[in-house]
């Protein structure tokens, strides 16, 4: 079992939890995004404003979402379906961001799928949403010609609010390439998550 300190949270606020758990007894799937590691991981030290993971705390970012995941089960009893490692990469804001670019997020998804595999936890992992249509082949490009990171990856994900038509078509055929999916057995998915707070 997992000790949870006094200052832990999950989602900030209670209400997520009672969400989450009403969707899992009506069989609705739980889709989960990070928004920032912790501060102290972060070559800023600080959830906001960008910042990267600091070199060589890879494996304890993957500790944290082990634990993450183990405490939203054990303790309330939902199991996450889908798990993105890192909501829009590409962007440094006021809010809670975490930069990464391509080759960083393909070496973190296979840092954290290696992990869930090895703790069993059965989290199919979605490729990052990312912020700008213009950010989005730099940081997919290296995860779809890296065999060993495709094959952690479900699905591709991208945030709609800056996206033309077109650039959504170009988008399904490419995720269709990429992780080699029929069209119509190809899940896209656009949407935000919540940062679990530690």
């Amino acid at each position: 079992p997992i000790s949870l300190s006094d200052d832990w949270t999950i989602g900030g606020e209670r209400d997520y939890i009672t969400l989450l758990q009403e969707a899992k007894s009506r069989g609705i799937p739980i889709l989960a995004t990070v928004w920032s590691p912790p501060a102290w991981m972060k070559t800023n030290n600080d959830v906001t404003h960008g910042g990267k993971v600091i070199v060589g705390y890879e494996d304890e970012f993957a500790e944290y979402i082990v634990i993450w995941l183990k405490a939203l089960r054990d303790y309330y009893g939902i199991d996450v379906d889908y798990l993105s490692i890192q909501n829009e990469p590409d962007v440094n804001e006021v809010w809670e961001t975490c930069l990464y670019s391509g080759s960083e997020i393909r070496d973190m998804i296979k840092v954290v799928g290696s992990r869930l595999a090895l703790e069993g936890l059965n989290v199919k992992l979605y490729s990052p949403d990312i912020g700008w249509p213009n950010g989005f082949n730099s940081r997919v490009d290296p995860i779809c010609n890296d065999p060993v990171a495709k094959n952690y990856l479900e699905t591709l994900t991208r945030s709609e609010e800056h996206t033309s038509e077109l650039q959504s078509h170009s988008f399904i055929s490419y995720a269709v390439f990429c992780l080699k999916k029929k069209k119509n057995k190809l899940t896209i998915i656009y949407l935000h998550g919540f940062t679990p707070h530690h």
